[in-house]
């Protein structure tokens, strides 16, 4: 019955009601004034320079804003290589410089993958009170050189930048004209560490994963970091964890016990991390060959399961169920009746501090969701003072705080940000930003979904996994301002570069 229900009787439903619509007098209005302003924008200067390209020389398509763009990058590695040469080997060398030789021979005794997930484990392992913002951004910054190196000395060949799609660099683009707007610039600058982290970090996978191979190896090192990540979860509940009136009210949820946060500083960024990597770490159990390995890799996962339930994050179990949903459907349809039927079974048997938490998501009396709705408000009020909603107030917590206070509800006085993703690019960064990371969003999952057709079935499995975290992530996005801790942010967009190199593994094995 459910069965007929969901694959039969509903997708007939939606059918029909597309067939309607396209017959429709309003759509074959709509479909010619799109046509119209799609070709007069086409035939613009700025629509000929992002639009896409066929090349003579493979299946892709390329803009011509990305052919100046790889064409510059190319000419930067050559020069980079031919510097390289002339202090190793030239004239100019001498005994410092000739350490530069070595380089050479990195990839021949250390697979770079190796590098890149051991600073991923370092992203997510180190404890919160031992991490500073710093060493994130030394360790992009150094993987991002020994990828140049590689690069110029020909030990990598160069991937094109157009992987990653226009829409993340026009993100990029806003997010610096955000610090030169801002009010506060030194905080501005902060806070754009961390951003250029992240897009670092995400340009460093894209580039460097260019098989199944390496794909593999670099979720192998997230699996196990989050395993480790979810023992210490389980030791810090064994020990006790106090529970913290600042982010649970205690009123509501007197039975609950302290919430667990592993290495991060906050469980609902614990919560989050756990949400963007888990299906990576689905996927990879599923690549595994050896049936007994795989089952019990997969029985492991149960692990980081039993830790989110002990953040007690509200968003977080939502986004976790939204994202297993997203799975499943990319994976295999049927197998959702079974996911419901699972979900069904498993709910009575949950501690009751966890069912009594469930019963407090949108509940009127718990301060923490009025605590969200008041930033909202004042929030809102910043956007229609003078034209914050075109150009936004700027990065950074400072510059959102000078505009916040005078426009918000006195309740909510305190807080730092906007308590969600969308609203605070949006006021950050204005207009631009926010149409640009929705594009830059939505290509990313345009892209992947189309790739899955062709391809292979380890490639297959790590796009499914990044575009279901990325969506349901996007639930957590809408009541947490998920960006605010640095390494979330990193993490968020790392699943963004796994899927810009999935899509290019594919185009490749389509050419």
């Amino acid at each position: 019955m459910i069965t007929e229900l969901f694959f039969e009787k509903i997708p007939r439903f939606f059918a029909a009601l597309y067939r309607l619509l396209c017959e429709s007098f309003i759509f074959g209005v709509a479909r010619k004034v799109w046509t119209a302003v799609k070709n007069a924008f086409m035939g613009c200067f700025a629509g000929r320079l992002l639009s896409e390209r066929p090349d003579e020389n493979t299946l892709s398509k390329d803009s011509l804003l990305f052919r100046v763009i790889d064409g510059a990058c190319v000419r930067i590695v050559g020069a980079f290589g031919r510097l390289i040469g002339v202090l190793t080997f030239g004239t100019c060398s001498f005994t410092g410089t000739r350490l530069l030789a070595k380089l050479r021979e990195l990839y021949s005794f250390l697979d770079f993958e190796f590098v890149i997930g051991i600073s991923l484990c370092a992203f997510i392992l180190c404890p919160g009170d031992l991490w500073h913002n710093v060493y994130g951004l030394v360790i992009a910054l150094f993987l991002l050189g020994v990828e140049l190196v590689l690069a110029a000395t020909k030990k990598r060949g160069y991937v094109p930048l157009r992987t990653a799609g226009a829409a993340f660099f026009a993100f990029v683009l806003s997010t610096l004209v955000s610090v030169v707007i801002a009010c506060d610039r030194a905080d501005a600058l902060r806070v754009m560490i961390f951003f250029g982290t992240s897009f670092i970090m995400a340009i460093v996978v894209a580039v460097d994963v260019t098989d199944a191979r390496k794909l593999k190896k670099i979720l192998g090192f997230i699996y196990l970091a989050v395993i480790a990540t979810a023992v210490y979860a389980f030791a810090q509940r064994a020990l006790g964890v106090a529970a913290n009136a600042s982010l649970t009210d205690l009123k509501v949820n007197a039975d609950m016990p302290g919430r667990v946060f592993s290495t991060f500083d906050n469980p609902n960024n614990y919560a989050e991390l756990l949400v963007l990597t888990m299906p990576l770490c689905v996927a990879y159990c599923l690549m595994i060959e050896r049936k007994g390995v795989r089952a019990i890799a997969l029985f492991l996962e149960l692990l980081p399961f039993a830790a989110m339930l002990m953040t007690y994050s509200r968003s977080g179990w939502i986004s976790l169920l939204l994202s297993a949903l997203i799975f499943i459907f990319l994976y295999n349809k049927k197998l959702i009746p079974a996911l419901i039927l699972a979900a069904l079974i498993v709910i009575p048997l949950l501690p009751s501090s966890v069912l009594a938490r469930i019963g407090t998501i949108g509940s009127t009396k718990d301060s923490s969701n009025h605590y969200r709705l008041y930033i909202w408000e004042g929030v809102m009020r910043m956007l229609g003072v003078d034209s914050n909603w075109f150009t936004g107030v700027g990065l950074g917590p400072a510059s959102f705080r000078a505009v916040y206070l005078p426009n918000c509800v006195e309740a909510a006085a305190p807080a730092p940000h906007s308590h969600m993703l969308y609203l605070e690019i949006w006021i950050e960064q204005g207009i631009v930003g926010v149409i640009s990371y929705f594009g830059m969003l939505f290509s990313a999952v345009r892209r992947s979904i189309l790739a899955m057709k062709f391809a292979s079935r380890e490639v297959r499995l790590a796009l499914i996994a990044g575009v279901s975290a990325l969506g349901g992530i996007a639930f957590a996005s809408a009541a947490e301002y998920i960006w605010f801790y640095p390494r979330v942010m990193v993490m968020y967009f790392v699943v963004l570069g796994v899927l810009y190199a999935c899509v290019n593994i594919a185009r490749s094995k389509e050419n």
